[in-house]
């Protein structure tokens, strides 16, 4: 089965969205929309999303929308690799798209 992989950035972006969730909902909420994200991240992983290229952004990268969330990130022998995960009225070209992972391919 496919994986998807989250970047230290996109772990922050999540964190963030943990934060902002609980502060103006509350702790369930927050553990709620985070589960259906990382199922959705599961099912870019497993192809079942249609993949929108980002190369103007920064080349081979993808995108996709989750409710109020852009999820941007790029595809990898394992599955995918989350980069960051913004919020659908942040301009991208503000944001790095830099990634730690090591091994390009794997």
């Amino acid at each position: 089965m496919a994986e998807y992989r989250y970047s230290r950035q996109a772990e922050s972006d999540a964190d963030g969205i943990a934060a902002y969730t609980i502060e103006h909902w509350n702790k369930a909420q927050a553990g709620k929309y985070l589960g259906e994200l990382e199922a959705f991240c599961q099912q870019l992983a497993d192809g079942h999303v249609i993949r929108r290229p980002c190369d103007d952004i920064s080349p081979g990268l993808f995108r996709a929308k989750y409710v109020s969330h852009v999820v941007f990130y790029r595809v990898k022998l394992y599955g995918v690799r989350i980069v960051r995960i913004l919020g659908d009225r942040q301009l991208p070209e503000l944001h790095s798209f830099e990634d730690e992972e090591e091994d390009e391919n794997g």
